[in-house]
């Protein structure tokens, strides 16, 4: 099977470690390769408990070697502490293209 993959990573995170998280993003920006493909988003909206949601945005990358990638990313992310500043741990959904994506976000 071949095509592209857009990664989208999303987790939700408590008010107070919003600092941290957007430290982190930066350092994983940073620490990924030149040619890795990354946007960061921080959706408006607020939910009643004082949760923010943050997406990762990585790609389109092929298929083949998306297995790769998440290693690489899931690797970073934890050494930065992004799962532990997650209240509930980080989502991870592949989308094939855009326009499934474009209706996510």
């Amino acid at each position: 099977m071949t095509g592209q993959v857009t990664l989208f990573i999303y987790y939700k995170v408590h008010e107070p470690q919003s600092a941290h998280v957007r430290a982190a993003l930066r350092q994983l920006e940073a620490e990924l390769p030149a040619s890795h493909r990354l946007r960061v988003m921080r959706r408006t909206e607020a939910t009643h408990g004082g949760l923010e949601t943050w997406m990762e945005i990585h790609g389109p990358f092929e298929r083949r070697t998306v297995p790769g990638q998440l290693e690489l990313i899931a690797g970073l992310a934890g050494r930065l502490g992004l799962e532990t500043l997650s209240a509930g741990g980080r989502v991870v959904e592949q989308f094939e293209d855009m326009e499934s994506l474009s209706r996510c976000v």
